[in-house]
């Protein structure tokens, strides 16, 4: 038993070291399938990823119905810096990866006082 518990504690420990390998995760990408290389398909794609990043950044999983977001999520296409079609990794088919301006983002956030999850994260959480 106090092995168990020397573990769990040396765990803890460890999932609150800065520096970890989920604090290198770039917050601010995201990908997202398509069915076809069309504008169309592009620019949803596009929403979706944007709607990833902001779920990503502030835990909130039903932040596409926070007041102002549906707007934003509609010019999702203006926030993007890069987007790439790439195969899926599972090998699903075509998607889009996208990459976000962080600072319009964040201003987004912080103008509506939506919550912003720090960047440095610990990969491993541990409840006892």
């Amino acid at each position: 038993m106090n092995r168990l518990i020397s573990l769990l504690i040396l765990l803890g420990v460890l999932a609150v070291l800065p520096g970890t390998a989920g604090a290198a995760q770039d917050f601010y990408s995201a990908t997202a399938p398509v069915a076809d290389n069309s504008e169309a398909q592009r620019n949803k794609a596009i929403r979706a990823a944007l709607e990833k990043v902001l779920i990503r950044l502030t835990g909130v999983s039903g932040i596409a119905h926070y007041p102002g977001v549906p707007e934003l999520l509609a010019n999702a296409a203006n926030y993007a810096l890069e987007f790439g079609y790439v195969e899926g990794e599972d090998g699903s088919g075509l998607v889009v990866s996208v990459s976000f301006t962080r600072g319009e983002i964040e201003r987004f956030l912080r103008d509506r006082q939506l919550p912003i999850w720090p960047a440095q994260r610990s990969p491993l959480l541990v409840w006892v």
